[in-house]
């Protein structure tokens, strides 16, 4: 029993990610990132950290938003649980000043493993996923929640 409880602190300790400051400096012909995280029952107690090309940047707890600056080019994003390993990832290439629209959403193929095998589910199935918005969504969907600040390292 001791061996097993040691086992389970030990996924819940690797899964606990803290954010860093985001290495960029943001310029005029970025494009933005826009995300956005509505309140589900699914995984309401965890942050859902977020990454742009590996960096973990920002974590959206619910009903926060963020405007995420990227520069021009080939780029991964990517979102997970802050308990968990697996992430969800997208690569795009990012056009001088266009925007690009995510709601961040719970996954719905966690609640029923989670509630079964806890540890198996932690290790394997991506607590978010990255799903794509547009703008109207966007601005209906996140009016009243709060702004999430980004650190820079630059700044």
């Amino acid at each position: 029993m001791k061996k097993l409880y040691l086992i389970m602190i030990g996924f819940l300790l690797v899964g606990c990610t803290g954010t860093t400051q985001y290495l960029h400096t943001p310029t005029d012909i970025d494009g933005k990132v826009h995300l956005y995280r509505i309140s589900e029952f699914n995984a309401g107690g965890m942050g859902a950290v977020f990454y742009v090309d590996d960096q973990n940047i920002l974590k959206l707890g619910i009903k926060d938003y963020a405007e995420v600056p990227i520069s021009p080019g080939k780029h991964t994003i990517s979102v997970k649980a802050d308990q968990t390993t697996q992430k969800d990832t997208h690569e795009f290439n990012v056009e001088p000043n266009e925007n690009y629209y995510f709601l961040i959403k719970a996954n719905p193929n966690r609640l029923g493993p989670q509630l079964l095998i806890p540890i198996i589910e932690i290790a394997s199935i991506p607590g978010f996923l990255l799903v794509k918005s547009n703008e109207e969504k966007y601005k209906k969907e996140s009016s009243g929640f709060k702004l999430e600040q980004i650190k820079y390292a630059n700044k």
